[in-house]
């Protein structure tokens, strides 16, 4: 269990005041114990819990929640199994995501920085913690890919071409 004060735990709650969630999912046997206590004056967030899913299965009826804090998963289940609940996690039930991971036990479980990069994962904060080597990667829909500059119709409608030419 992470101290409160450590750097991972510190770095999750800066996190969840940033992106003020009513309703969290805490996914895995550790994700309960980086959630922050509500101080007095905050707003009340509703957390609900899956322990230890080890397939998609395990997420039908979790719904749709504001944020999700996963901790514990990669370390305890196989790497494909834990890859489809994260994708399945990301995709459907949370707009934003945050990974506690201990690197050292992922490893061991065939996870690398890439595989995590892969999934649309950004690292976010890295510290030692106990003598492991923790991180935590955070996924945002909001901030995923942004729209770049050339794609809007300035630039592909051509205005000055209408009635020249017939396509």
């Amino acid at each position: 269990m992470p101290s409160r004060h450590s750097p991972i735990a510190a770095a999750v709650a800066q996190q969840i005041r940033a992106i003020r969630p009513g309703t969290i999912l805490a996914i895995g046997p550790a994700a309960t114990d980086f959630l922050p206590t509500p101080a007095g004056g905050e707003q009340a967030v509703r957390v609900s819990t899956l322990r230890a899913p080890s397939s998609v299965e395990d997420l039908h009826g979790a719904g749709t929640v504001d944020l999700a804090v996963v901790a514990g998963l990669l370390e305890e289940h196989d790497k494909r199994s834990s890859e489809m609940v994260l994708g399945r996690v990301r995709d459907l039930h949370a707009g934003c995501m945050l990974l506690v991971v201990d690197v050292e036990r992922a490893a061991a479980n065939g996870w690398q920085p890439n595989d995590l990069f892969a999934l649309g994962l950004e690292r976010m904060s890295r510290a030692q913690e106990n003598g492991k080597s923790m991180e935590l990667f955070g996924f945002d829909i909001r901030r995923y890919k942004t729209t770049p500059d050339w794609l809007n119709a300035r630039y592909w409608a051509n205005p000055q071409l209408w009635d020249k030419f017939r396509w």
